[in-house]
Protein backbone atom coordinates (compact mmCIF):
# COMPACT_ATOMS: atom_id res chain seq x y z
CA UNK A 1 0.00 0.00 0.00
CA UNK A 2 1.25 3.70 -0.80
CA UNK A 3 1.67 5.95 2.00
CA UNK A 4 -1.71 7.73 2.93
CA UNK A 5 -1.25 10.93 4.43
CA UNK A 6 -3.88 12.01 7.28
CA UNK A 7 -4.84 15.13 8.41
CA UNK A 8 -6.72 15.36 12.22
CA UNK A 9 -8.31 18.75 12.16
CA UNK A 10 -10.78 19.80 15.07
CA UNK A 11 -12.85 22.14 13.44
CA UNK A 12 -15.34 23.64 16.30
CA UNK A 13 -14.82 27.20 17.56
CA UNK A 14 -15.14 26.38 21.32
CA UNK A 15 -12.64 29.17 23.11
CA UNK A 16 -13.18 29.21 26.57
CA UNK A 17 -10.72 31.20 27.39
CA UNK A 18 -11.42 33.82 24.47
CA UNK A 19 -15.26 33.97 25.09
CA UNK A 20 -16.10 36.52 22.90
CA UNK A 21 -14.80 33.65 19.71
CA UNK A 22 -17.06 31.16 21.44
CA UNK A 23 -20.01 29.91 18.87
CA UNK A 24 -22.87 28.59 21.84
CA UNK A 25 -23.98 25.10 20.89
CA UNK A 26 -27.23 24.75 23.16
CA UNK A 27 -29.14 24.06 20.01
CA UNK A 28 -29.52 20.92 18.44
CA UNK A 29 -28.69 21.21 14.47
CA UNK A 30 -26.42 24.17 14.76
CA UNK A 31 -23.09 24.29 12.96
CA UNK A 32 -20.40 24.41 15.17
CA UNK A 33 -17.28 25.91 12.73
CA UNK A 34 -17.71 28.94 10.74
CA UNK A 35 -18.87 28.15 7.14
CA UNK A 36 -16.44 31.53 6.46
CA UNK A 37 -13.18 29.47 7.49
CA UNK A 38 -13.26 26.78 4.29
CA UNK A 39 -11.35 29.20 2.06
CA UNK A 40 -8.87 28.95 5.14
CA UNK A 41 -9.50 25.46 5.53
CA UNK A 42 -9.32 24.25 1.57
CA UNK A 43 -5.37 25.78 2.07
CA UNK A 44 -4.25 24.08 4.51
CA UNK A 45 -6.04 20.77 2.36
CA UNK A 46 -4.30 21.62 -0.48
CA UNK A 47 -0.83 22.44 1.64
CA UNK A 48 -1.19 18.62 3.30
CA UNK A 49 -3.13 16.83 0.28
CA UNK A 50 -4.70 14.33 2.67
CA UNK A 51 -6.09 11.11 1.94
CA UNK A 52 -8.07 10.99 5.02
CA UNK A 53 -9.61 13.85 7.14
CA UNK A 54 -10.16 12.99 10.59
CA UNK A 55 -12.69 15.36 11.89
CA UNK A 56 -13.72 16.96 15.63
CA UNK A 57 -16.96 18.97 16.76
CA UNK A 58 -19.14 18.56 14.09
CA UNK A 59 -22.50 19.30 14.85
CA UNK A 60 -24.32 16.96 11.89
CA UNK A 61 -24.28 15.07 9.18
CA UNK A 62 -24.59 18.05 6.98
CA UNK A 63 -21.66 19.73 8.20
CA UNK A 64 -19.31 16.77 6.79
CA UNK A 65 -20.95 16.12 3.29
CA UNK A 66 -20.35 20.26 2.72
CA UNK A 67 -16.74 19.78 3.78
CA UNK A 68 -16.45 16.95 1.97
CA UNK A 69 -17.80 18.93 -1.05
CA UNK A 70 -15.40 21.80 -0.88
CA UNK A 71 -12.65 19.74 -0.17
CA UNK A 72 -13.06 17.17 -3.01
CA UNK A 73 -13.49 14.31 -1.07
CA UNK A 74 -16.31 11.67 -2.48
CA UNK A 75 -16.55 9.52 0.69
CA UNK A 76 -17.93 11.27 4.19
CA UNK A 77 -19.32 9.97 7.40
CA UNK A 78 -20.80 11.64 10.62
CA UNK A 79 -20.83 9.83 14.41
CA UNK A 80 -22.52 12.17 16.87
CA UNK A 81 -20.12 11.09 20.06
CA UNK A 82 -21.78 9.49 22.90
CA UNK A 83 -19.96 11.61 25.76
CA UNK A 84 -20.68 15.01 24.37
CA UNK A 85 -24.40 14.75 23.49
CA UNK A 86 -24.80 17.49 25.45
CA UNK A 87 -22.98 19.55 23.41
CA UNK A 88 -23.97 18.41 20.22
CA UNK A 89 -20.65 17.50 18.79
CA UNK A 90 -19.17 14.44 16.80
CA UNK A 91 -17.08 13.45 14.45
CA UNK A 92 -16.30 12.89 11.30
CA UNK A 93 -14.47 10.91 8.61
CA UNK A 94 -13.36 12.31 4.67
CA UNK A 95 -11.92 10.40 2.45
CA UNK A 96 -12.15 8.61 -1.19
CA UNK A 97 -11.19 5.01 -0.59
CA UNK A 98 -14.33 3.01 -2.70
CA UNK A 99 -13.06 0.19 -0.45
CA UNK A 100 -13.32 1.75 2.70
CA UNK A 101 -15.97 1.08 5.32
CA UNK A 102 -17.14 2.98 8.67
CA UNK A 103 -17.56 1.35 11.95
CA UNK A 104 -18.51 2.90 15.33
CA UNK A 105 -18.14 1.70 18.69
CA UNK A 106 -19.34 3.29 21.76
CA UNK A 107 -18.58 2.78 25.14
CA UNK A 108 -17.06 5.31 27.31
CA UNK A 109 -15.86 7.18 24.13
CA UNK A 110 -17.71 7.44 20.11
CA UNK A 111 -14.98 5.64 18.24
CA UNK A 112 -15.47 6.49 14.51
CA UNK A 113 -13.42 4.45 12.37
CA UNK A 114 -12.41 3.92 8.48
CA UNK A 115 -11.09 0.84 7.93
CA UNK A 116 -9.48 -0.42 5.18
CA UNK A 117 -7.27 -3.47 4.27
CA UNK A 118 -5.43 -3.89 7.45
CA UNK A 119 -5.73 -0.38 9.07
CA UNK A 120 -8.62 1.18 11.56
CA UNK A 121 -7.89 4.90 11.16
CA UNK A 122 -10.10 6.46 13.82
CA UNK A 123 -11.29 9.52 14.73
CA UNK A 124 -11.53 10.46 18.31
CA UNK A 125 -12.78 13.16 20.52
CA UNK A 126 -12.07 13.45 24.88
CA UNK A 127 -14.35 15.03 26.86
CA UNK A 128 -12.65 18.56 27.29
CA UNK A 129 -14.26 19.05 30.48
CA UNK A 130 -13.43 15.95 33.20
CA UNK A 131 -10.30 14.41 33.68
CA UNK A 132 -11.82 11.42 35.34
CA UNK A 133 -13.74 11.31 31.93
CA UNK A 134 -10.72 11.58 29.65
CA UNK A 135 -8.87 8.57 31.25
CA UNK A 136 -11.80 6.10 31.61
CA UNK A 137 -12.11 7.27 27.62
CA UNK A 138 -8.42 6.47 27.21
CA UNK A 139 -9.22 3.19 28.64
CA UNK A 140 -11.39 2.51 26.12
CA UNK A 141 -9.47 3.20 23.42
CA UNK A 142 -6.76 0.88 24.74
CA UNK A 143 -9.78 -2.06 24.72
CA UNK A 144 -10.80 -0.96 21.43
CA UNK A 145 -7.32 -1.55 19.90
CA UNK A 146 -6.58 -5.05 22.07
CA UNK A 147 -10.07 -5.84 20.76
CA UNK A 148 -8.85 -5.44 17.12
CA UNK A 149 -5.39 -6.98 16.85
CA UNK A 150 -4.88 -7.58 13.86
CA UNK A 151 -5.57 -4.09 13.01
CA UNK A 152 -2.73 -1.73 12.71
CA UNK A 153 -4.39 1.73 14.58
CA UNK A 154 -4.06 5.20 13.48
CA UNK A 155 -6.04 7.02 16.11
CA UNK A 156 -5.95 11.04 15.20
Amino acid sequence: MKPITILSYNIGHLCLLQPWKHLYIGQEGQVFFWHQDIPFIQSIVAKINPDIILLQELTSVQDAELLADKLGFKYFSYCQVSHLKHQHLGTGILHNFPDAQVKTTKAAISLHSLSRKDYLFTTVHLNPFSTKNRTEQTKSITSYVQKNPKSKHIIG
